[in-house]
């Protein structure tokens, strides 16, 4: 089932609220897991900081397992879970500590067409070597993760297995697992695929960047196809991990059949990582993939002095696989400059195949004036509001070439798009001509009914989350200016709040003009061009009128006498529908009702009495209406003689054995009856003064006594001609405590020459702690505690004096239970 609906999560939520942006949802494992969520709906993250919760967590739901994601959306329906547009929304797990091996923030296990935008998970801990930390675990098939970032985790940031799964400008930085017993950093990965099943599978990674990991920036062992494209990988190997750029992964000793593509690298930087900035990870026990490695630069790998191993550009081993296999490792075009061992490292008997390499250019010597800058300041500067690599001198010039350098059209064409006559080497062309996106074009708007203050705009392309202020649109209804309050993107769709509804009929009109700043655009960058006043579609529907409503007969004041049979007229009609029924009613007491015209009904049998009726009009569209009441009179024949009223009080019974205590809440109910008439009012008397007064049944009242001693209750009674009587009395015994388990305990003998024992209900010595016994006055003569398996107890007050004591129970909090002891 295909839905569009839009729900919101907020740091101050709650998740018994129904999601709108006005009762938004409290944390992200309800959002996540959610029946009211289904394909096609967005559910939005409001900014600010959420602490990681217990619910909704994954199998097998304990502290550290992460939160679930359950719903699944359907092909061309995703389920998108985004940031609310311009707002930042972090999952902070710094509370949770892990109760197994496992520590996580998210695990979408076996999701299917799910979209995340924007989102942030951090502090993922590791609280021992025995905990594996995954910060943001993918399974399944056909996710987008975008913009999202996962830093200062105990361990892996991204970990993925599956298909169609697409990474698009993601960061994940500082993680380290520090805790690990034999090599401390050698967890802390970027970006993590381990898949040796999913011989189809495919992940693709495009614009990504991993830096200050622990280990790898990116890392892979898999039978799967993965892509990277544009991927920045520097500053891993930060413990005693090794700290490649880029670990490519071999297949293990049983591969499957050799031949599709399964790596392809195009347009990557590694720089600045501790060991290497590629290298295949396998070795003669291994097999390796088809793989195309395509400009990319590997810069500066190597030389910190606490790293044993070799440091390169690239490395190439050695494996199980023919010659012919191994020369399908195919490297072209990539530059490979100042890393400390060289340019490459080839494993004895390795293949490969290569060509136009900055290493197999005969008389080529990379220099530092090939590049425009080696000035890496600003690489790990924050993204762009559309999540894209940052606009700063490094993105801008960082290993870019320099005119008039060597390494221009030194390559070889690999199907990459390339200016000149052939392409450059490395990550970047110097002197392409930027393409020119496509602008979106402005297709129609449209106001619906059901959200009369939202005006929708509809583009021919998806938009950007790039928000333009609200003063880029007019709005006029009526020809008059309508404040647009708020601006939102969905998709094709630019909505704006108005800051009224407009009504049917209204002629309502949008313009647009480009601002300077967050302008409409496409994540491509395409922008949309300015118009003036658009006619914008409104499909509210007409307000419907409510029906027109009167009694037409009796008329006010009419009186009948007993017995009264009155016929009840009304007139009704609706001025743009019709009416479907007319009630009729005698106080809220419904008499009947009539559905055509004429609108009557006849009342039979109407005792003496006064009474107020009205008739209620309901239209075609359920709009209804009520009438002005219509007050008539009821005489009792000549010569009737008017009977008394009954009143009796049921509830409290009247037991002066039982006490009550001082403020107690006492309800009190009375039943009252008129044989010859109605009852008026019922009042609720304490001697002579009225307590409560009551005026229509059910008749009750709510007695709190504020003072101690005896009240004697009565109910009055007055019918419809003012006739009384009086219920009997009910006393009331009021106390500053009752004796609320006096009973239930028993003591034996009473009264006792000094020596007696109490027995204790079953189940009830454990929530009870201490017994007392005291005198009149106050002295304590007896003080004992009462154990949890104890049924009884002896007490002696044998050296007392002879007279009245008080027995009482204690729970440690309050007295429960009182008795009164007589010493002989």
């Amino acid at each position: 089932m295909v839905s569009a609906t839009t729900f919101y999560v907020s740091p101050t939520g709650n998740n018994s609220n129904p999601g709108t942006i006005t009762s938004p949802w409290a944390t992200w494992g309800h959002a996540f897991n959610s029946t009211a969520v289904r394909p096609g709906d967005i559910v939005y993250f409001r900014g600010g900081v959420y602490q990681m919760t217990s619910d909704n967590l994954s199998y097998p739901y304990a502290p550290g397992c992460g939160y679930n994601v359950s719903r699944d959306g359907t092909s061309g329906n995703y389920i998108s879970y985004f940031a609310y547009p311009g707002e930042k929304p972090v999952l902070d797990c710094g509370n949770i500590t892990p109760s197994g091996r496992n520590s996580r923030a998210i695990w979408g296990n076996d999701m299917n067409y799910v979209h995340f935008k924007g989102l942030t998970v951090r502090n993922v801990r590791q609280t021992s070597a025995d905990v594996n930390v995954y910060g943001w675990v993918i399974e399944g098939r056909n996710i987008i993760v975008e913009g999202c970032t996962v830093h200062n985790t105990g361990g892996r940031g991204f970990f993925s297995t599956g298909h169609e799964i697409h990474y698009l400008n993601c960061d994940s930085y500082n993680n380290n697992d520090s805790m690990s017993a034999s090599l401390p950093g050698n967890d802390g990965v970027g970006f993590q695929n381990v898949d040796l099943n999913n011989v189809d599978g495919s992940i693709y990674y495009k614009n990504c960047r991993a830096w200050m990991n622990g280990d790898q920036g990116f890392s892979a062992v898999s039978v799967g196809y993965l892509e990277f494209d544009g991927c920045w990988s520097f500053n891993n190997g930060q413990m005693q991990g090794e700290g490649h750029g880029f670990k490519m992964g071999a297949v293990g000793i049983e591969p499957p059949p050799f031949g599709p593509l399964k790596r392809k690298y195009t347009n990557c930087v590694a720089a600045f990582n501790r060991a290497n900035g590629w290298t295949t990870n396998d070795n003669q026990t291994f097999y390796t993939h088809l793989m195309h490695i395509y400009n990319n630069t590997s810069y500066h790998n190597g030389h910190p002095t606490s790293y044993a191993g070799v440091s390169y550009g690239f490395v190439i081993y050695n494996t199980a696989s023919v010659d012919a296999e191994e020369l399908a490792r195919t490297y072209r075009n990539n530059i490979s400059y100042q890393n400390q061992h060289g340019a490459t490292f080839i494993g004895s008997g390795a293949l490969y195949t290569h060509s136009n390499n900055s290493w197999d250019i005969s008389g080529l010597t990379v220099t530092n004036s090939d590049f425009t800058s080696l000035d890496s300041t600003g690489i790990t500067a924050a993204r762009q509001a559309d999540y894209t690599l940052p606009n700063n001198s490094c993105y801008n010039n960082f290993l870019r070439i320099a005119p008039g350098s060597k390494l221009i059209d030194a390559g070889v064409s690999v199907g990459l798009p390339f200016s000149g006559t052939s392409p450059d080497l490395g990550a970047f062309e110097s002197s392409a001509a930027p393409s020119v996106p496509s602008a979106p074009v402005y297709v129609s708007s449209s106001i619906e009914n059901a959200t009369p203050a939202r005006l929708e705009m509809t583009y021919n392309m998806t938009l950007a989350n790039i928000v333009p202020a609200a003063s880029a649109f007019t709005v006029r209804v009526n020809t008059v200016v309508r404040t647009v309050s708020a601006v939102a993107i969905s998709g094709t769709k630019v909505l704006l709040t108005l800051a009224s509804p407009v009504v049917y009929g209204d002629v309502v009109t949008v313009a647009y003009t480009k601002p300077s700043s967050n302008p409409l655009q496409t994540a491509a960058g395409g922008q949309a061009a300015s118009f003036s006043a658009m006619n914008v579609v409104n499909n509210v529907a007409v307000v419907n009128q409510p029906p027109v409503v009167n009694i037409s007969s009796p008329t006010k004041s009419t009186s009948f006498v007993t017995p009264a049979t009155i016929t009840i007229d009304a007139t009704a009609s609706d001025p743009d529908g019709i009416v479907a029924k007319v009630e009729f009613y005698q106080g809220t007491v419904k008499l009947g009702e009539s559905t055509a015209t004429p609108y009557s009904f006849t009342w039979k049998d109407v005792p003496a009495g006064t009474y107020s009726i009205t008739a209620a009009a309901t239209d075609n569209k359920q709009a209804r209406t009520i009438s002005s009441a219509v007050t008539i009179t009821v005489e009792a024949s000549p010569g009737t003689v008017n009977q008394e009223p009954l009143v009796i009080i049921t509830t409290p019974s009247n037991n002066r054995n039982k006490k009550y205590k001082k403020n107690e809440e006492i309800l009190i109910v009375a039943e009252a009856s008129d044989p010859d008439g109605t009852i008026s009012k019922v009042e609720f008397k304490s001697g002579e003064v009225t307590l409560a007064e009551v005026t229509s049944a059910p008749y009750t009242f709510l007695f709190e006594p504020s003072d101690t001693g005896k009240f004697l209750i009565t109910a009055v009674a007055t019918d419809n001609f003012g006739a009384t009587s009086s219920s009997s009395g009910i006393e009331l015994v009021i106390a500053l405590f009752y004796d609320l388990n006096s009973e239930i305990i028993p003591s034996y003998p009473n009264p006792t020459s000094g020596q007696f024992t109490i027995d204790f209900p079953s189940g009830q010595a454990e929530n009870w702690s201490s017994v007392m016994v005291v005198s009149l006055s106050g002295t304590v003569v007896y003080k004992g505690i009462i154990e949890d398996q104890e049924y009884s107890k002896i007490i002696d007050i044998t050296d007392s004096a002879a007279g009245t004591y008080i027995l009482m129970i204690s729970n440690g909090r309050d007295i429960v239970a009182t008795k009164k002891i007589i010493k002989k």
